[in-house]
């Protein structure tokens, strides 16, 4: 099979992905080397409950800066609030102007502000992180309903999964390229802000190729065969919206499935992101971090092949028509929702044993690769014409609503302990299992009727569809 202009555009989006996620990973990340949390809540003490482990290696911070826990909060808090709010803005416009530019500039702002974190960092006062936040969290949710809107563009109806889930494997890789850097930097030769300048020029590198690879439409591409732009027009269309009719979308039942099954991902998500690193080093004093890169870039590489796996595996039972394409969205959503909390149970119960629970985290990060073929794909199963403004409204009223997970975890643990994170898991799950559950419910494949346009020639919906020639 030769090389063509929809596989380029997708590889290219991948590393739009890997790029975009680690300018928002790599300050988090990077902070338990370089600063000493100072405050907090007193009551929030740890019981010892396991052992310190024989091999513990005792770290020193790489600078002399100090953050009280409350700005952390604060900064999160900014990033996720302009995050949503930025989808919204995105959601409006790139289904009609295109994502092309949208992409661009995103890349092109995230990566500015990346070389400049080092200096911020050190010379900045608190609410001037606060303004990085912000800004940050503008980029990362304007671009994401962009990258959407081209994926629709360019995802004919036999290839539509694997390319969601290629695409946003742009996730877990890019936290494997980030653990490799930190360790290399911030560990062996303790250079910390090479980190940042490395990836910043990654991103420079990433819009150079960026600009002659990728295009809103197949039609606008320059390179592309007569072939291929025929193929992709004749199962996508070729038309524009002049508007979007967003109260027939907000109100849609199948969206508003999407969307529980969204906030159940999320939340999932940040649980497993934010929270279990905190267990395993709180409760059962396993940090990873001293342990070296490879057992935290592990989980991260196999959640990467296991989502390329799944994909392909997806997108094969659909093209031979032995799995309803509904059951198929559902299985993906409720099993990326519920089996990380099952697993996370499993986890509290296996006390202090570390080989058992470094064995069941990687399984409750890997058991997420179902996520975006479930969900993603969905949206495109809705609409070819306005995904980006379905990418917009769902991520960002979830994006909303994970902000209550803190407050919960507050009130729910009052002492680091197994038996107080058990529960949190266990009402993780009975919370995810209720939201899985209602995408059950209302979920629905079918084309919707407010994506149908006035001489509208879209034909990729269609049960006998062509195969794909090229």
């Amino acid at each position: 099979m030769k090389i063509t202009a929809r596989y380029t555009v997708i590889v290219m989006l991948t590393i739009a992905v890997a790029n975009l996620y680690s300018f928002r990973s790599i300050p988090t990340m990077i902070k338990p080397y370089l600063i000493q949390i100072v405050g907090g809540d007193t009551k929030n003490v740890t019981k010892n409950e396991c052992p310190e482990p024989s091999e513990k290696v005792q770290t020193k911070p790489l600078s002399n800066i100090t953050e009280p826990i409350s700005h952390q909060h604060a900064m999160k808090l900014a990033y996720d609030f302009a995050r949503a709010t930025a989808h919204f803005v995105s959601g409006m416009s790139c289904d009609i102007s295109g994502g092309r530019y949208i992409v661009f500039f995103s890349v092109l702002g995230s990566a500015i502000l990346t070389a400049s974190y080092p200096s911020l960092l050190i010379n900045s006062p608190p609410w001037g992180m606060i303004i990085f936040n912000i800004v940050s969290g503008s980029l990362s949710g304007y671009v994401m309903p962009a990258i959407m809107t081209l994926i629709s563009s360019w995802a004919p109806l036999n290839r539509r999964t694997v390319f969601v889930g290629v695409v946003y494997a742009g996730g877990p890789l890019s936290k494997v390229l980030e653990y490799a850097l930190i360790e290399f930097f911030t560990v062996i030769s303790r250079n910390w802000e090479n980190v940042f300048y490395i990836s910043a020029i990654l991103g420079f590198l990433y819009i150079l190729i960026h600009m002659y690879t990728v295009f809103s439409k197949p039609g606008m591409h320059p390179l592309i065969s007569r072939e291929e732009r025929k193929f992709l027009e004749k199962e996508l269309g070729t038309k524009i919206p002049k508007r979007i009719p967003w109260f027939q979308i907000i109100k849609d039942k199948h969206v508003i499935a999407i969307l529980f099954g969204k906030c159940a991902h999320l939340w999932m998500q940040n649980i497993n992101q934010t929270y279990l690193p905190q267990y395993l080093k709180l409760v059962v004093r396993l940090d990873l971090a001293t342990r070296g890169a490879f057992y935290m870039l592990l989980p991260h590489l196999l959640h990467f092949f296991c989502i390329i796996v799944a994909a392909v595996l997806v997108q094969i039972s659909i093209n031979a028509h032995k799995v309803e394409l509904t059951h198929l969205r559902i299985f993906c959503t409720m099993f990326s929702a519920v089996s990380p909390a099952i697993l996370m149970i499993m986890m509290s119960y296996a006390g202090c044993n570390i080989y058992m629970i470094q064995v069941l985290s990687a399984m409750a990060i890997c058991s997420m690769c179902t996520m975006n073929l479930g969900i993603k794909s969905n949206i495109l199963d809705l609409t070819t014409h306005f995904a980006g403004f379905c990418e917009a409204f769902i991520n960002g009223i979830a994006t909303f609503g994970v902000m209550a997970t803190p407050k919960l975890l507050g009130v729910i643990i009052t002492e680091h302990c197994i038996v107080q994170w058990r529960r949190f898991y266990w009402i993780t799950l009975a919370f995810t299992s209720f939201l899985a559950t209602m995408h059950y419910i209302f979920v629905g494949t079918d084309r919707a009727k407010w994506d149908h346009l006035k001489k509208d020639n879209v034909t990729m919906y269609h049960d006998d569809s062509e195969s794909e020639s090229l």
